[in-house]
């Protein structure tokens, strides 16, 4: 991916003069793909398309070019949304991307295809008493 910088980052230049759209879409279900690469392709990405400073809008629309955004252009409008009927799988971790953007790319959950692939957060479940 780092070989490959400087020519994405002239790529979202001139993405930004034409009003292309930018989506992301990734490999991750390959051996031969290391763990978290997604999560730092994504960091890169914000980097080289927020300018001199980074803001929630800018990092809202890094998210939504891989999930919805990625699915209205692949046909599939319900493809990266949680919505009834939606083809999702779903990442959770500790702490807030918006303000630490590089903790995707160790998600303390991953469900995918209804399984449970990691699973680092503990939940005690309450007894019926605590419950009334």
């Amino acid at each position: 991916i780092h070989a490959n910088t400087h020519a994405l980052a002239h790529i979202i230049e001139h993405a930004e003069q034409t009003n292309s759209k930018f989506i992301y879409g990734s490999e991750i279900g390959h051996d031969n793909v290391p763990w978290g690469i997604n999560g730092e392709e994504m960091r890169l990405i914000l980097l080289l398309t927020s300018g001199a400073e980074i803001d929630f809008q800018d990092v809202l629309k890094v998210f939504k070019a891989a999930t919805s955004d990625a699915g209205k252009n692949l046909g599939l409008p319900l493809l990266g949304t949680l919505m009834p009927g939606a083809p999702a799988d779903v990442i959770a971790i500790r702490g807030n991307p918006f303000e630490r953007f590089k903790l995707l790319e160790y998600p303390d959950l991953v469900i995918s295809g209804g399984h449970t692939i990691v699973n680092n957060f503990s939940f005690v479940a309450k007894s019926e008493e605590t419950r009334r």
